[in-house]
């Protein structure tokens, strides 16, 4: 939900039109391709915000799980 509300939704549905416009169309790309392209433009457009509340909420989970507080 916080990646749609950022915008971030959007810029990886642009990126993935553009790869596919590059290649001549989508009859000339394969879905890994497409993902092996837009894969590293995905993870380092994800908002540093994000990034942390994500982190916050893994390492919640992993001391819950262990017993930790």
């Amino acid at each position: 939900m916080q990646l749609i509300k950022c915008g971030w939704k959007d810029e990886m549905l642009t990126a993935a039109k553009e790869s596919i416009g590059s290649r001549g169309g989508v009859a000339e790309i394969t879905l890994e391709e497409l993902i092996v392209e837009v894969t590293e433009t995905g993870i380092i457009s994800v908002p540093n915000e994000i990034k942390a509340s994500i982190m916050s909420q893994l390492k919640d989970s992993l001391n819950e799980s262990s017993g930790e507080k």
